[in-house]
């Protein structure tokens, strides 16, 4: 499932700033993203979870009517189902924080960090980066730029390595194109 609108949104703000080199704000523009993609992913985790509810309660209408209990005790298994209902294993794979399409916005924040020299904080988000998408290219990138800045040379070159490894994967599973078909410098200017 893709982002929701607003968290496109807050994307392409903090895009637009980044290149205006207004870097603290992009940074916070991503972060805000990250946040929205969160906490969308638990208010429709709650709708799940009631729908789920209810469907059992048309299976199984006897087993749904609750046992009389005293009001203190009630309200005291509610809040331990509703703390045991918000795991974040139970959200829905593409509403998760570790969502393979919030990692385009964790590297953009990456980078945004590492022109604010906050290397530790950058590094952190490459990784998560890393670890949601490990096959994508620009997220060893970001890795190694990162540890090019904390003065770790070795591990660059690994991140590096990395990087190419999937980029050539990348560039031999795609379909050749015949020289006939490509467009030329005359095709960009034609409107």
């Amino acid at each position: 499932m893709a982002l929701s609108d607003a968290v496109t949104t807050l994307k392409a703000t903090g895009n637009e700033q980044f290149r205006e080199n207004d870097f603290l704000r992009a940074a916070a523009s991503y972060s805000k993203a990250l946040k929205l993609a969160s906490k969308e992913g638990c208010e429709r985790c709650v709708r799940a979870d009631a729908s789920r509810r209810l469907r059992y309660a048309r299976c199984a209408p006897e087993r749904a009517r609750p046992r009389a209990r005293s009001r203190a005790r009630r309200s005291k298994t509610k809040r331990a189902a509703d703390s045991r209902s918000f795991s974040r294993a139970s959200l829905p794979s593409p509403l998760r924080r570790s969502s393979p399409e919030l990692a385009p916005i964790y590297s953009n924040r990456s980078a945004s960090l590492l022109k604010l020299l906050k290397v530790s904080l950058a590094l952190a988000d490459a990784e998560k980066c890393i670890e949601l998408r490990p096959d994508w290219d620009k997220a060893h990138f970001r890795k190694a730029a990162v540890l090019e800045e904390m003065r770790d040379d070795d591990g660059a070159l690994r991140a590096l390595e990395a990087a190419l490894e999937y980029l050539t994967e990348q560039v031999t599973d795609a379909p050749t194109r015949e020289p006939s078909a490509a467009p030329t410098c005359a095709d960009a200017w034609v409107g």
